[in-house]
């Protein structure tokens, strides 16, 4: 009785596992409730549970990864492409700037021959300063010659001009006293001196004459020149009574104490004779 309970046992506990999908089923079954399939016939030939093939995992990491690279690639790509459209300038922007290089170029042009013109102009403008201004060297501290004797203006300026040099052109302020030193040393005080300072007739502007006895450079009898506070008072007058003085010579005046600029005639002693033996003049050397 014992082995016939436990063969049915048995029997029944081989019975209950789906031949087709392996669950597990009611005894008295005739299709599988979860597959559906007709296990009838199969009963005797499926006395355990059917092992069921597993299914391989998907590698779902490695392609996620693989996707996320791809899409980022595709980003940077799209982002490259959009830059180059976007900045790449445009026909109008390159027409601008050949119309702005152009104009920098021409503007270097333009720069270029004024500076080359006002290179060629130097030489003429030069020329005209040198014209119009004295001597630059003048002003300087040369040798110094002087003269007495009772001569004109016209023959001081002459017998300098044959000695080699010329009637004293005194140009600065360090070279007027330079020559005050030296007449005071010379105890001269009763001797006026003829420089080479003139006007022309019917004028009243004085200039310094050259070796050809031309008047050039600044006029002398003005404010703005160096030797405005040298003048006697009242001087230059042009003229005493009918008498034109057109000529400059240096004198010492006691009243005052110093050596003043005055104006007089060419020929001192046909309007003054008294003034005889007490005439000179000083003639420059640049050697």
């Amino acid at each position: 009785m014992k082995l016939y309970f436990l063969a049915k046992n048995c029997e029944r506990i081989r019975n209950m596992y789906c031949p087709f999908c392996g669950k597990q089923i009611p005894d008295d079954s005739s299709f599988c409730p979860e597959c559906g399939n007709d296990i009838r016939d199969s009963w005797e030939k499926q006395p355990y549970p059917p092992e069921i093939p597993q299914q391989p995992q998907k590698k779902t990491g490695a392609a996620k990864i693989i996707l996320i690279v791809i899409l980022i690639l595709l980003v940077i790509a799209a982002g490259v492409i959009a830059a180059i459209i976007f900045l790449k300038p445009s026909p109008a922007d390159k027409a601008e700037t050949k119309t702005k290089s152009e104009s920098v170029k021409s503007d270097k042009e333009d720069k270029s021959d004024k500076s080359a013109k006002d290179e060629a102009k130097a030489p003429a403008d030069e020329e005209e300063d040198e014209e119009e201004k004295y001597d630059p060297t003048e002003g300087g501290i040369h040798r110094y010659e002087f003269i007495i004797a009772d001569v004109t203006w016209s023959q001081a300026f002459a017998d300098c001009k044959s000695r080699g040099g010329y009637l004293v052109r005194i140009n600065s302020e360090e070279e007027y006293q330079y020559i005050l030193k030296q007449l005071d040393a010379g105890s001269y005080q009763k001797i006026q001196f003829f420089i080479g300072g003139r006007r022309d007739s019917g004028s009243s502007e004085y200039y310094w004459a050259d070796e050809d006895d031309e008047l050039y450079g600044d006029q002398i009898n003005t404010s703005s020149y160096w030797c405005s506070s040298e003048w006697l008072s009242g001087e230059p007058s042009f003229r005493d009574g009918a008498n034109e003085e057109e000529y400059l010579d240096l004198l010492y005046y006691k009243n005052e104490g110093r050596w003043t600029w005055n104006d007089a005639p060419n020929d001192i002693l046909a309007v003054v004779p008294s003034f005889s033996g007490r005439i000179g003049y000083i003639c420059e050397y640049e050697d």
